[in-house]
């Protein structure tokens, strides 16, 4: 459905389904960077959970590069001479093979080079971190495959370009780029697959050699082919577990009739399962070829130098005939179209609605774009007022226009609550058709274009956010300056031109429906009364309730258990356990699907380490999957990844862990891999090194982040001595003081049974979850050691500010802190109740920064409990000439809390976004594992994970009141202001 709040893909090319059409040879958690890097209960600072790859959309990506003057298209012969000298007369120098044919530079910065085989180089400076990305864009995606459709063959090749080449075997790709301080992946989408790192600047030349060699000279060794494809099979067998694929296939093919869109990425599992390796290897040697891909290089180089050492590298690479892919035409829609399907796991009814459109070229492009915003951008839009606020039918409602290379389609997205799914469907509709009525009035116009034209430059903070829209530029459109063209195109759109194209497009014959619903459980009867509840209803029958009765009877029975309990929750049995050694235990009954998820946690992390070694907390945790006694990493990779399984460590500012998922019948396999990593982890140097590596990357690009940067100077002012002041990466020195031997104490004193807990929520028995728990942790280690209590934070007594300038900013952050509450505090429901009410798109903060003043780029609330105590933090990003003003909107706002009671009609609606959000949440099993196990060792209790939107519920007016005037007081406050 739509993308997080946090990160909401702007309509326009790209966008709308794009990153749903994508997919990762190696899944691994981002925020974006205008997220704020924390979570409520705990955060990783090394994040690699599941996540769609990042695809920033060109209506994104002109908000970010709209210029501050007027700009007209640049023709091609200005462009080259527009090239730098220097650089040229470096490229000029070289070798004929190597010696560009055609050369450009953008009125952004970006140098472009075509070579002689038919390779294309871009590459542009940015050195204010020693960072760098480097990329490969091949132009071959899931629409080219011709004689294999359907048989994921381009997304196969991304799996098996990373096993090995003609010089390096297979895992050494990798340990290059990750060597040098680096990170590496690839996606694949309908169009092209890509190839990226980003790594420390001294280590451009090993990152893009490696990327460079992979992509021109991959093996495809037979063993590694056989066991990719089973790793790839069992990715298309989870991906059939996941209902909002399910959903978005189902729009496509029905939007699709012929266009090969209509075929998922990843293809159809019959189809992968008769892949050979001659047919992945010839479709390989097809489609890459030199004239046929794009390399990239973004960061902290001379450009002379990076494009020098890309052409002496690349030009090797024999240019080879790439034979055209015929990709047909789709056929006018004549008629309206409508599917409905049922997923074993839907919870909670959803529905998308579209029509087909344009491709990225069109002129159309611009009014569609403006008419997306003004339909379903942000509650200010026309179906987030109708459909949402007024008519109460849906959960959450956007829109949004897909302009891929190809024609693509206008639409709508909602969730909503069984018995209204129909009633919602014809707002929605009626919605549309007042707009092929209606043009957009001054103030609508005005939001989105003042909406485009205030974000400015914020996001392209990155290398990789540079490199990825330079991509996406040049493939899509041809032109590197496109983005800026895009803004300044958006700003001359006028209501006419708006209302033309919803004309011409909303067309009801050419409409196209795809409904989800929940399935019903096998074997029950149909019901007249549709559940509205925000969870399954709990099981009553008798055979259930005294299944759970005898299974906990017999686990009650085993000697090793000292307590156990069982409750119903969110429609399933939830066992929790306390073992004979101190060892917790919890289980949630979900047998859905034949899938486990699970997370194995003990308190520590920041809270408990030393203060001279800041950071530890964060590096014991990403050490536990690095070698043990028993395995190396490679072993550990090559185990795991043979199962189809994910195995990932995580640590923050109370805890240290890790999380699994697998098949049912491999868990006790994967439990014993996990058991082994998190019990008697070996800390080798040379794996301690490589991580230390990363980590001092990772602060260097922590530094390119504005908001980051503000606040961690907060949270020294609000925090003080305690732990918890301190970035959970610590700092550069403190890093690289930190011993294997000190992590090795740290762990020993932190993982023990009775600060310890294991969590599991999926098709498994409790009893069966027990026995493999007592089986495997049998050899728990016992310790003498305990964890470090910090002292407790001391109260803010008078304000506190402090200001950082930053040479070379544009921008300004200014963040007003607050201390707030712990994790199990009967207010905190209040202040994240809070939080919502202020924050978001259509949030009080926004209302009045952004659409009323238009002088924030982000503003937001944030509420982050945590076990010692938590902070509140109002936020903005802006100009350096208006902190003054944001300052004094935040005490207005303040001042709002305390004096006016929420109106109800406000209220309530937070509530149910709130409440939409947790039943979404639980149909996240990896979520659900984490936070019981999280609950548990936070002393909450379980029913915390599934029962939250109840006190929500139960909040009142003056709650909300009551809790601004004691914890907003300004002679308590904390201010950060960072500029430049």
């Amino acid at each position: 459905m739509p993308p997080p709040s946090n990160f909401r893909l702007a309509p326009g090319v790209d966008g709308g389904m794009a990153g749903r059409r994508a997919t990762s040879r190696v899944a691994r958690g981002f925020a974006p960077s205008c997220a704020v890097p924390e979570s409520p209960d705990h955060e990783s600072a090394m994040p690699r959970m599941p996540r769609i790859p990042r695809l920033l959309t060109l209506a994104c990506a002109a908000a970010l590069l709209v210029a501050d003057s007027a700009a007209s298209p640049v023709r091609a012969d200005e462009l080259a001479e527009r090239f730098p000298a220097d650089v040229r007369a470096a490229l000029e120098a070289l070798p004929g093979a190597a010696r560009p044919v055609e050369l450009r530079a953008s009125p952004g910065g970006a140098l472009y080079a075509l070579l002689p085989n038919g390779a294309e180089l871009i590459v542009q400076e940015k050195r204010n971190a020693p960072v760098v990305s480097v990329q490969a864009w091949v132009r071959t995606g899931a629409i080219h495959e011709q004689e294999w459709m359907g048989a994921g063959l381009s997304h196969y090749c991304e799996h098996l370009l990373f096993k090995g080449t003609t010089k390096r075997p297979t895992g050494q790709l990798d340990q290059d780029i990750r060597g040098g301080g680096g990170d590496n992946n690839a996606y694949t989408n309908s169009e092209r697959t890509v190839y990226h790192a980003t790594t420390a600047a001294s280590s451009f030349a090993t990152a893009f050699d490696a990327i460079a060699d992979m992509v021109a000279n991959s093996t495809f060794p037979p063993e590694e082919v056989k066991k990719e494809h089973g790793v790839v099979r069992k990715e298309l067998e989870r991906a059939s577990d996941d209902p909002d694929r399910a959903l978005y296939d189902t729009f496509e093919a029905t939007v699709y009739q012929v266009h090969p869109y209509r075929v998922p990425v990843l293809g159809y599992l019959d189809r992968f399962d008769r892949v050979t390796r001659e047919e992945v290897y010839a479709y390989y040697k097809r489609r890459y070829s030199p004239s046929n891909t794009v390399f990239i290089a973004v960061g902290d180089f001379a450009a002379a130098d990076a494009l020098t050492f890309m052409a002496k590298t690349v030009a090797p690479w024999k240019r080879t005939s790439v034979p055209p892919a015929l990709v047909p035409s789709e056929p006018e829609q004549i008629a309206p179209r409508e599917v409905a399907i049922s997923h074993h796991l839907a919870k909670v009814p959803k529905l998308i609605l579209g029509f087909p459109t344009v491709s990225a070229r069109d002129p159309d492009l611009y009014a569609l774009d403006v008419l997306a915003s003004v339909l379903g951008s942000g509650r200010s839009s026309r179906l987030y007022q109708t459909v949402k606020d007024q008519q109460k039918l849906v959960l959450d409602v956007a829109a949004f226009n897909y302009t891929p290379t190809y024609p693509g389609y206008f639409g709508v997205s909602a969730t909503a609550e069984a018995a209204n799914l129909e009633a919602a469907r014809a707002a929605i509709l009626a919605v549309l058709e007042d707009a092929r009525r209606r043009a957009p009035d001054a103030a609508e116009l005005a939001r989105v274009k003042r909406e485009i034209a205030s974000s400015r430059v914020f996001n392209l903070m990155t290398a990789e956010g540079i490199a990825e829209q330079l991509g996406q530029d040049w493939l899509t459109t041809g032109d590197l300056d496109f983005a800026r063209l895009y803004a300044e195109r958006i700003q001359s759109v006028t209501p006419e031109q708006v209302l033309a194209v919803a004309r011409k497009y909303l067309d009801p014959m050419k409409l196209n429906v795809a409904l989800l619903t929940a399935a019903p459980p096998a074997g029950a009867a149909s019901s007249a009364e549709p559940t509205t509840s925000l969870a399954p209803p709990a099981t009553t029958s008798e055979a259930a309730s005294a299944s759970q009765a005898s299974e906990l009877e017999a686990l009650r029975a085993l000697p090793e258990v000292r307590d156990a309990s069982a409750r119903t929750l969110a429609g399933t049995t939830v066992f929790e356990l306390t073992l004979a050694s101190g060892l917790r235990v919890v289980v949630r009954e979900d047998a859905s699907i034949p899938v486990v998820h699970g997370a194995i946690a003990s308190l520590g992390g920041q809270r408990s380490e030393p203060a001279d070694q800041a950071g530890a907390g964060n590096l014991v945790a990403h050490m536990l999957d690095r070698g043990s006694a028993a395995f190396t990493k490679a072993e550990l990779a090559a185990q795991v990844e043979g199962l189809g399984a994910d195995l990932s460590p995580f640590g923050g500012r109370n805890t240290v862990g890790l999380q699994f998922r697998c098949l049912k019948d491999d868990l006790p396999k994967l439990l014993g891999l996990a058991a082994e990593s998190f019990l008697r982890p070996a800390f080798p140097v040379e794996e301690l090194d490589g991580l230390r590596r990363e980590v001092l990357a990772q602060i260097d690009e922590q530094e390119e982040n504005l908001a980051s940067l503000d606040l961690k100077l907060l949270r020294s002012l609000v925090f003080g001595a305690h732990p918890y002041s301190r970035p959970v990466l610590g700092t550069k020195e403190s890093v690289l003081a930190i011993t294997g031997a000190s992590l090795s104490d740290l762990h020993r004193a932190w993982v023990r049974p009775e600060s310890s807990v294991v969590s599991f929520s999926g098709d498994v028995r409790a009893s069966d979850a027990v026995r493999l728990v007592l089986d495997t942790f049998k050899s728990f280690p016992l310790s003498t050691s305990t964890a470090q209590s910090p002292a407790p934070i001391e109260p803010i007594d008078a304000p506190r500010a402090e200001a950082k300038a930053v040479p070379g900013l544009t921008g300004a952050a200014l963040a007003l802190g607050f201390q707030g509450v712990k994790l199990g505090d009967a207010d905190r429901e209040v202040l994240d109740l809070t939080d919502r009410l202020l924050s978001g798109l259509g949030g009080r903060l926004y209302e009045v920064l952004r659409e009323q003043l238009g002088i924030a780029y982000q503003a937001f609330a944030r509420n982050d409990s945590q076990v010692d105590g938590g902070f509140f933090t109002f936020f903005i990003q802006t100009d350096p000439q208006n902190v003054e003003r944001a300052k004094q909107v935040f005490a207005s706002e303040i001042e709002r809390l305390k004096k006016q009671p929420v109106p109800a009609k406000e209220l309530e609606a937070i509530k149910k976004y709130f409440a939409g959000t947790e039943a979404i949440a639980l149909q996240e099993q990896g979520g659900v594992a984490l936070n019981m196990g999280l609950s548990v060792l936070y002393g909450q209790g379980i029913e915390n994970v599934f029962t939250r939107h109840e006190k929500i519920e139960k909040i009142t007016p003056q709650d909300i009141q009551a809790a601004a005037r004691k914890y907003f007081v300004m002679d308590r406050s904390a201010v950060a202001v960072v500029k430049p």
